[in-house]
């Protein structure tokens, strides 16, 4: 697997990283470790993962699989969208309730409890990350992002530099970063640039954000977003063919980065880096 060096650091990753926003949809612990182990041995060691995740259980699986071999892999966690608090602390209500919001919605009906509310206070921000290492098992993470963020939610500016400057200095994270649209980390940046050490943008067929950060003169140091067409969707014979382009198409859209990819199957693990690898040795 290719290795990178993301921007504003220097933190030399793979080229594809996992994302865990899926990871709790499997049944058991054994199941979602094995799943970490498959992209591990096939060289991935970015991971990225939030407590919203699961409500946390992506992050406590992180942590499990990390042990032995933090110094190799690069953590990404998240604040600012907190999970439940209640399925927090019984994780093994998240999948039944998930899948009670989805039926809601899909009858346009009230949400359930746990709605979606973003919130980047200071105070926020040092509570997340505190139980994030405690989910983790781990002293620091390599890159603590705010999560979906936007300019206008962001009250406290000045408080929350000072707060990110501060887990920097005390090492409970080598750098902070924006993760979510293009269009609103670029427009963060602009106002409040130490909140841009890395972008983690969306792009891929519904946007255009590696492309919007470049023209604002950015660089995105990771992209996601470009397998949303769903491989699972089309006839068997046709699947390995979407997959190349999806994959061809995020290599064009960010040719020195992090490609962020996700999934619950260990076998398209091996099929998406075997595919990238040849994709970009042909470059």
């Amino acid at each position: 697997m290719r290795t990178i060096t993301l921007p504003s650091g220097g933190i030399e990753t793979s080229r594809l990283g996992f994302g865990t926003s899926s990871l709790h949809h499997l049944p058991t612990r054994r199941a979602r470790q094995r799943l970490l182990g498959r992209g591990f041995d096939r060289g991935l060691r970015y991971f990225d993962t939030a407590p919203l995740y699961g409500n946390e259980i992506a992050e406590r699986e992180v942590g499990r699989f990390a042990a032995g071999r933090r110094a190799s892999l690069t953590i990404a966690t998240k604040f600012g969208l907190a999970p439940d608090p209640r399925l927090a602390a019984m994780p093994w209500l998240s999948l039944p309730l998930g899948a009670l919001r989805v039926l809601r919605r899909r009858l346009r009906q009230a949400a359930v409890p746990g709605a979606r509310r973003r919130d980047f206070r200071p105070a926020v921000a040092v509570d997340q990350l505190h139980r994030s290492l405690a989910n983790l098992r781990m002293d620091y993470v390599d890159i603590l992002f705010l999560h979906e963020p936007s300019l206008d939610v962001i009250d406290d500016p000045e408080g929350l530099v000072r707060a990110l400057e501060r887990f920097k200095s005390e090492g409970k994270a080598r750098l902070v970063g924006l993760s979510g649209s293009a269009a609103e980390c670029v427009r963060i940046v602009a106002s409040i640039p130490a909140l841009g050490e890395v972008l983690q943008v969306e792009s891929g067929p519904a946007s255009d954000g590696a492309a919007t950060v470049r023209a604002a003169g950015m660089r995105a140091g990771i992209t996601f977003g470009h397998f949303r067409a769903r491989v699972t969707a089309v006839a068997p014979a046709e699947r390995a063919a979407l997959l190349r382009t999806q994959l061809a198409a995020a290599v064009g859209d960010n040719p020195d980065g992090v490609i962020l990819f996700s999934s619950r199957r260990a076998e398209r693990i091996d099929e998406v880096a075997r595919m990238l690898e040849s994709i970009d040795g042909a470059r």
